[in-house]
């Protein structure tokens, strides 16, 4: 058992729900609602959140189905896409490994690599703050694309634009 208390709860339909739980039972929601009404979980670990969108739903690389709670330590996981994740967009964190789990499943990379470039054209126009992080992300991204597109250890994931 988890728990999951948020300031936050995005349901998969239905208005949001303001001091949100998600109860997690091994890879299933046992519970997903107000925190008044849900179950007692003596002893499981709990993590508080900003916000919590349960379930899969908008599947793509955004929201994986991940191993950690900490976003600052999400790699692209395999996982996600053995899943069911059938799009990755920007694909900046693509390893070996997840190109081969994007081949097996059939998924497809969007890179959306325009928007980078036109950022590093324009940059005059981005805040200092987003420009310290593209510029440190840019190269990785474009060698992960790069990846991708050559296959790996494979061959080539399918991409779009």
């Amino acid at each position: 058992m988890h728990r999951i208390e948020a300031e936050v709860l995005i349901p998969g339909h239905g208005a949001p729900i303001r001091g949100g739980v998600v109860v997690l039972d091994g890879t299933r929601i046992g519970y997903a609602g107000p925190a008044g009404m849900a179950p007692p979980t003596p002893g499981a670990p709990a993590t508080r959140v900003t916000a919590v969108m349960p379930g899969m739903w908008e599947c793509h690389g955004h929201l994986l189905g991940t191993r950690t709670f900490d976003l600052g330590q999400l790699p692209l996981e395999p996982e996600a896409l053995r899943a069911g994740v059938r799009t990755i967009e920007h694909g900046t964190y693509l390893d070996d490994e997840c190109c081969d789990a994007m081949r097996e499943t059939g998924a497809i990379l969007v890179p959306t690599r325009t928007i980078i470039e036109d950022m590093l054209t324009y940059r005059e126009a981005v805040p200092g703050c987003a420009m310290a992080k593209l510029e440190a992300l840019a190269d990785v991204h474009a060698r992960a694309v790069a990846r991708a597109y050559e296959g790996g250890g494979g061959s080539p994931a399918r991409c779009a634009g």
